[in-house]
């Protein structure tokens, strides 16, 4: 408790406790005339229709996140949270929810991470904070995590992969832009994102779309079927099933012609060395090269440009009055995806290759195959001046990973070329119930608004073993070429190449629980003035205890302008995944290891055991209606985070020489890789967000929405973990400095949107134009530079930001059922930086950083039609 403020905690905690006690004595004076004030159903579960968002309307637009006091809107929040209705996800061209936040949110980014799993599954970057510190739901009701570690190429990120989720099921979305860790529990550190479904009881939408990038690549085909049936006059069912497949593209360099593929021949004509390395191979003097180097084809690095994908999902949405007081509803999905993840080209000669099995190399494929579910049940009614909700929800997401165009070179002849690697799989259970009631009392303008509620959630996180040849060493020797007859011992040798099976000691079973309880009290000093406050108390099976606070207000000066602010504080516990997960990854010409922090190679090096990390956030800004359909939104935050968990630097004698050694010592190769989790850093992230919109009435012109928005924030890294004495004996942090760079630079400075929206007849037109401010990378390169601008440089930085994309999106509604799309999207095509050349990889000329915001591929051009009935 020494990182927060006790005294704000207690008035926090004291404030719900009030509220208890006032209820209490409230009830036993209630009669039924009381319930004037009472809230409608379950505010997680409001079954309300999206309202339009038209900016005239916005405003009234009743919100259900960030607090269970009813009737809010997004004007009248305490806390800054936007709301985007099925038009506008629609409207961003994007059928993966994910990618649709992204283009709406300013605060919000997306960074992709080429090269690992973290391009398949991705997460959202709010308020500059990793994807696992925001909390996401649906129907405010806590989403499972996936099984995927690494998140959105955040290390410790074990996080809801949104893009599982059905977008055709989507009514809208809500996304707070606060910290609210002690209404909803933890996660919810930068913010919460709530996706309300649809509850249509009639009605038929179907939509299609085909899409290409401007080169022809990336040819992605969409579709969706959504319907509502009306069950008797009581109950709804709204049904989906939605289908998306993209194919890849490459946006990798040619392989520089004078690195060699094949091996050089001598005067006899016989294969030889060649001079320099395996990875970088050239022709010695006096040999020439092998023929079949002038048909080669240069293009085989495939590891850079959007993987392959195709996701299948489904979605139902039930709700049932049982009678004129309790009303039953369901909610569930069920998603697959096969997505496929190229790595490094292997070059012939090398001997990781198996000649007589890939004469011309091979390029490894990592293929994994997801299956992700979620259903949740519950009922919600009334007793008395009571709303009560209980509801279960239990939900997981399991990966089958594979590999295939790889050998293990170990086996020879033997080796397979399509593995097994392994399964992780997740799953949770949660179990929540609650109550709230309004009631009047003298020290409150507005009647006091009472919620409170108890929660459990179960844990599971398994690891499975691949097959043996897909990890283990099958003692064969170098078949063929100059190093015949060479055993193939080195363990780099051994598994399939590049994709690493997991191993029998990489199996986890890991399980964990988790009981809260909460309460919340809203009440009004004056008419103009409201307060509330909310209390907290986690208790998770293997971390301990914790208690949150949080204290929001909204004061209205006049009825145009009015301030909020809120302070809280939050605690999140490592991931499963991130406690128990042991890997290998093969690059090739070494191994790297991820080790469990509590393992004894972790341990061997000064591990220590994980801690929660502990947050607190503070925001305050503005609301402003400029006229009455013109309104101005600014907010101000600070986040400190404390004890962020990341993986350690990653040691190896080639960036930190003589660290060998250590490698040895703890049982590995001199020339391995190692690095585990860490509580790495104290963090403080302060940005500021501003919201401008308006409509404009052209009369026969038709109408304009148009909205400005921005962020701006800066994250600081305030504290590093104490290198132990045993890396610091070698002079090797336990958290370097490109690690802390990247900590501090992994979203764009800053983010600004310009959309604007024009219909006119039976057209409506979408012009948005998007700024991506600077964007800092740090990298460490394979091999310290000895010469040129870089010498002697083991990290290096440089900027892919600074960046303007433009897409366009028109509408043409042929008729009341049908409507014709055309969309672009970056449609000047603009690309991020290339990569200096010490970060480059051997067989690459050039190589652009596509972990910004910002892919190199170019131009996205669509068409789509929807009907509805």
């Amino acid at each position: 408790m020494t990182y927060y403020s006790k005294n704000f905690l207690s008035l926090a905690t004291s404030l719900a406790a009030i509220g208890i006690a006032l209820t209490a004595q409230s009830a036993l004076a209630a009669d039924a005339g009381e319930t004037s004030a009472q809230t409608e159903s379950s505010t997680d579960q409001s079954s309300a229709p999206a309202a339009s968002t038209s900016a005239e309307e916005y405003g009234d637009m009743v919100i259900v996140t960030g607090s269970r006091t009813a009737g809010r809107t997004v004007y009248t929040s305490e806390s800054p949270i936007d709301s985007f209705s099925a038009e506008d996800i629609t409207r961003t061209t994007k059928t993966d929810l994910l990618e649709s936040l992204a283009v709406l949110v300013p605060s919000l980014d997306l960074p992709r991470t080429p090269g690992s799993s973290a391009r398949i599954v991705r997460g959202p970057y709010l308020r500059g904070l990793s994807p696992g510190h925001t909390l996401v739901l649906v129907n405010g009701k806590r989403r499972h995590a996936t099984s995927t570690l690494g998140v959105g190429g955040t290390s410790a990120a074990q996080s809801v992969d949104i893009a599982m989720i059905p977008s055709a099921a989507i009514e809208r979305m809500e996304v707070l832009r606060d910290g609210a860790s002690a209404i909803y529990g933890s996660d919810a550190i930068a913010g919460v994102i709530n996706f309300i479904t649809k509850k249509d009881d009639t009605g038929l939408t179907a939509f299609g779309r085909f899409g290409t990038f401007g080169d022809g690549e990336g040819k992605t085909y969409s579709a969706y079927i959504g319907k509502g049936f009306q069950l008797g006059e009581q109950g709804h069912l709204y049904v989906t099933a939605q289908y998306e497949k993209r194919d890849r593209t490459f946006r990798g360099s040619p392989v520089p012609a004078d690195i060699l593929y094949y091996f050089p021949l001598n005067a006899s004509g016989n294969p030889i060395l060649p001079r320099g390395s395996l990875t970088q191979p050239t022709l010695p003097a006096g040999a020439t090269p092998d023929p079949r180097e002038a048909t080669r084809d240069s293009n085989a690095s495939q590891i850079q440009g959007e993987s392959p994908y195709t996701t299948k999902s489904l979605s139902a949405d039930l709700g049932f009055e049982l009678s004129d007081s309790v009303r039953l509803y369901s909610f569930g999905t069920y998603a697959e995806r096969d997505a496929d993840l190229f790595n490094s080209f292997r070059l012939p000669l090398r001997n990781e290759n198996v000649r007589a099995i890939f004469p011309d190399g091979f390029s490894p494929i990592r293929d994994q195959k997801e299956k992700d579910f979620e259903v949740m049940v519950g009922l919600e009614g009334d007793i008395g001046s009571w709303n009560w909700d209980i509801s279960t929800t239990y939900g997981g997401n399991k990966a089958r990973i594979g590999a295939h165009d790889t050998v293990n070179p170990s086996y020879g002849l033997d080796s397979k070329t399509k593995f097994y690697i392994g399964t992780t799989d997740y799953t949770a259970w949660t179990t929540n119930i609650g109550v709230k009631r309004a009631f009047d009392l003298p020290i409150s303008a507005k009647p006091v608004e009472f919620a409170a509620g108890a929660e459990y959630r179960k844990e599971k996180f398994l690891v499975h073993a691949g097959e043996p040849q897909s990890y283990s060493c099958g003692g064969a020797s170098v078949l063929d070429g100059p190093n015949a007859g060479m055993p193939l011992t080195s363990y780099s040798y051994c598994g399939s190449q590049a994709v690493f099976g997991y191993t029998p000691d990489n199996e986890v079973n890991a399980m964990r629980n988790n009981k809260s309880a909460y309460a919340e009290l809203s009440f009004y000093p004056l008419e103009n003035w409201s307060i509330s406050a909310a209390g907290r108390i986690e208790d998770y099976s293997d971390f301990g205890t914790a208690k949150i606070g949080r204290l929001s207000t909204r004061f209205e000066i006049i009825p145009a302008l009015a301030l909020r602010a809120t302070i809280g504080n939050a605690f999140q516990a490592p991931t499963l995944a991130t406690i128990s997960y042991r890997a290998q990854v093969n690059w090739g010409t070494y191994i790297a290891f991820s080790f469990p922090v509590t393992s004894p190679e972790a341990l061997a090096l000064g591990s220590r055991p994980l801690e929660p990390e502990r947050s607190n956030n503070l925001s305050a800004g503005f609301v402003a209606t400029l006229s009455d359909r013109i309104h101005l939104s600014v907010d101000a935050y600070q986040i400190k985070v404390k004890d962020r968990v990341s993986l350690s630097t990653t040691i190896r004698d080639a960036i930190y020489p003589g660290s060998g050694a250590l490698l040895v010592s703890v049982g590995l190769e001199p020339d391995a890789a190692i690095n585990y989790f860490i509580n790495a850093a104290n963090t403080r992230t302060r940005g500021v967000e501003a919201v401008l919109d308006g409509l404009v009435d052209m009369n026969d012109l038709g109408r304009l929405r148009w909205s400005l928005s921005a962020n701006y924030n800066r994250t600081k890294v305030t504290g590093l973990a104490e290198t132990s004495p045993v890396l610091a004996a070698f002079n090797v942090p336990v958290f370097s400095l490109a690690d802390t760079r990247n900590l501090e630079n992994r979203s764009p400075r800053s983010k600004v949107v310009a959309d604007f929206v024009w219909s006119i007849g039976k057209f409506d037109l979408n012009l948005r134009e998007t700024y991506f401010g600077k964007t800092i990378r740090y990298g460490t390169p394979t091999t310290i530079p000895t010469s040129g601008p870089y010498a002697g440089m083991r990290e290096i930085g440089y900027n892919i930001g600074n960046l303007f994309t433009t897409d366009a999106n028109i509408n043409y509604n042929i008729n009341d059922q049908f409507t014709l799309s055309l969309s672009a999207n970056n449609l000047f095509a603009k690309k991020p930086a290339l990569m200096p050349v010490p970060l480059l990889q051997p067989i690459q000329s050039y190589a652009y950083d596509e972990s910004g915001p910002v892919s190199s591929d170019g131009a996205f051009f669509a068409v789509g039609l929807r009907a509805k009935w």
